[in-house]
């Protein structure tokens, strides 16, 4: 190669490395359009939905010449346009829209001003306000996840050394409890993740429920053949005089409305005691394993599932004080979790998780008449919780490893971030 040659070759080497190095250079700015994780778009922004107020956070670019920010507001299908008062600084990041009402549903988008006169935009973010207050307990934290008004993000999460045995809810006081069977506590949360009270000493609690009528919670533990009773002093932490004589006690359901405790035994029998907690005010034998209690108050009268054959279930409705024997209204379900009522229509949300890890479980709601009213395939549901102002029932499925809310007619109407196996769930409105 003569020496005209080997010069242009050279050239041709440093042209191509500098165009490489710029290259390199323009698609590493996040504002870049070719940048492969941006696209060019402003990311970190975020809308949060509250009550009567929408939360908006944002991460500051670091870019020379940012002037400011504005925030766009609109309706779903509708034009964006400037949310009033909702310019910024180089410097802010998070901000809040006081205009926004409960229950409307609004699309957000951050725009950066730019020295250069050109505008960078974030995607757009929704939110739905409202009083709405969601609490999970998840497997992979393990722990406690808050969720916002519309369920769409994570407000907090919880640490806990290991999962929580079930979650309940006392909404007359607007908190909830959990139990650490390993732990060998019951405690009290609200919605924020905040603790009430005092942590109580219980052996291996495994089921909790409330009885608000009275001002307490309630464990079942099963190792020692008894429930016990918690509160109503939040600074106590040892646990009231304990009910016996009940077999093994795996389930425990309070009314919300009146005193009533229900006690489902793996023995296969049912309790439900009264007023007095003294004495059981009748006694069903179902002949296997109760899996489940969810109770019509209405009617006196409550939901059990069964547990047979390592995965099968068969479904009751017990009735106080009828002379009758217990009805089956189903049987050879597979695999019930949960049991959720629907209290304006007495029907109840049936969580069939079917074989683990394999999605092929349904969501059944099912009429007091024993109707089939509607059905949810393709899950792999848990837990369950009522939304009773909209009669939604909100299912934690394994198989999304969502939090879903599920309308009477069997709609999806939201679905949560992935959560890191959701297996319980409690829903509150002030």
């Amino acid at each position: 190669m003569n020496s005209a040659s080997i010069a242009r070759s050279m050239l041709a080497l440093i042209v191509a490395g500098t165009l490489v190095g710029c290259t390199t250079r323009d698609r590493n700015n996040p504002l870049d359009p070719r940048n492969r994780v941006t696209r060019g778009l402003l990311i970190g922004f975020n809308a949060l939905a509250s009550d009567g107020v929408v939360e908006l956070r944002w991460v500051r670019l670091s870019n020379e010449g940012v002037l400011g920010y504005r925030i766009d507001r609109w309706r779903p299908g509708g034009t964006p346009a400037p949310l009033p008062g909702a310019e910024f600084a180089e410097y802010v990041a998070a901000a809040e829209d006081l205009t926004a009402e409960n229950d409307s549903t609004y699309v957000y988008r951050l725009i950066a001003r730019l020295a250069s006169g050109d505008s960078a935009f974030s995607p757009p973010d929704t939110a739905t306000p409202g009083t709405r207050r969601i609490a999970v307990i998840v497997g992979d934290l393990p722990g406690l996840v808050g969720l916002t008004a519309d369920a769409r993000d994570v407000l907090y999460e919880f640490f806990e050394k290991e999962p929580y045995d079930d979650i309940e809810l006392d909404e007359q006081r607007g908190w909830f409890w959990v139990s650490l069977f390993d732990n060998n506590t019951v405690a009290r949360r609200r919605f924020d993740g905040s603790t009430v009270g005092v942590e109580v000493e219980v052996t291996a609690p495994s089921d909790l429920t409330t009885t608000p009528q009275r001002g307490t919670g309630w464990a079942a533990i099963p190792s020692l053949a008894r429930v016990v009773p918690i509160g109503p002093d939040t600074l106590s932490a040892f646990p009231g005089a304990a009910i016996v004589g009940v077999g093994t006690p795996r389930i425990v359901e309070g009314a919300k409305q009146s005193a009533t405790l229900w006690i489902g035994s793996d023995e296969g029998f049912v309790y439900r005691y009264g007023i007095s907690i003294d004495a059981v005010t009748q006694t069903w034998s179902l002949g296997q394993r109760i899996g489940a209690i969810a109770l019509d108050e209405a009617a006196d009268a409550a939901w059990v599932s069964t547990r047979y054959g390592g995965d099968r279930s068969d479904l009751y409705y017990v009735v106080f004080g009828s002379p009758n024997p217990p009805e089956r209204v189903r049987e050879g379900l597979l695999n019930v979790t949960d049991l959720a009522i629907d209290p304006d229509t007495r029907s109840v949300w049936v969580s069939e998780r079917g074989a683990p890890m394999a999605g092929h479980g349904r969501l059944s709601r099912i009429a007091v008449t024993g109707e089939t009213v509607v059905t949810v395939a393709g899950l792999e549901p848990y837990g369950l919780g009522m939304d009773a102002p909209t009669g939604s029932c909100w299912v934690t499925d394994i198989a999304s490893d969502r939090l879903l809310e599920v309308s009477r007619t069997g709609t999806i109407l939201r679905r949560s971030p992935t959560l890191g196996v959701p297996y319980g769930v409690r829903v509150y409105r002030p």
